[in-house]
């Protein structure tokens, strides 16, 4: 068993706390997410599946035992970030946060220094704000911005711009599926649920671009 007090130079130069979010792939709510810890690792599926695999002695994996799995194994759902070292981290769709493994100086945040095995709950509310996913998407000839998922605190503004590329134009904005028009910008205010936005182009006419330069 490693020693809870061993602290490596390359942790200190790459064992850093990594969350990646890898572009694309988001099909239900967020998009995948992987994050490295002290010799195990962390994965969230774009379902929002927590996965753990890597070294578990003191239950930083969550499986309820700190036996160590070679391979993935499911946690739990319901996760759109998470963080580790010798203890996890994991933030979930309701904003509620929960924490497992090593405690030994109460990193936990659970008010006392025993290690625990699985994800529990932190009390407190001030990260504890819902959050809402909002998925922008564009067709050839443009773009929008900020484009794919965005995950923002709901009650909050959220603004996309449409931008048509040279030789095309806005044709329409769907919002949740439902065209809004050839807008250039649109603003989701107060969100409360989670929206799709989609950017559709087409190439202007030489009538609309004489028209264009016209004006």
């Amino acid at each position: 068993m490693k020693s809870r007090y061993f602290l490596p130079v390359w942790f200190l130069v790459c064992g850093l706390i990594l969350v990646f979010r890898p572009a694309g792939g988001a099909t239900a709510g967020i998009k995948p997410v992987i994050a490295g810890g002290y010799d195990h690792s962390l994965g969230i599926k774009a379902d929002g599946s927590l996965w753990a695999w890597g070294w578990n002695a003191y239950g930083a994996l969550g499986l309820g035992d700190t036996n160590e799995h070679d391979s993935p194994v499911q946690v739990g759902p319901g996760f759109v970030s998470v963080a580790g070292w010798q203890h996890s981290l994991g933030l979930k769709a309701d904003g509620s946060l929960w924490a497992w493994g090593y405690n030994y100086s109460g990193q936990l945040g659970l008010g006392d220094r025993t290690d625990r095995h699985t994800p529990t709950q932190v009390p407190g509310s001030w990260w504890n704000s819902p959050l809402v996913d909002i998925f922008a998407s564009a067709g050839a000839g443009g773009a929008i911005s900020p484009s794919g998922l965005a995950i923002v605190t709901s009650g909050s503004n959220q603004t996309f711009n449409i931008t048509p590329n040279k030789g095309y134009r806005v044709a329409a904005v769907l919002v949740d599926n439902v065209s809004i028009g050839p807008v250039r910008s649109y603003t989701f205010t107060g969100v409360t649920a989670n929206h799709t936005i989609q950017a559709i182009f087409k190439k202007t006419s030489v009538s609309q671009l004489f028209l264009i330069l016209w004006n």
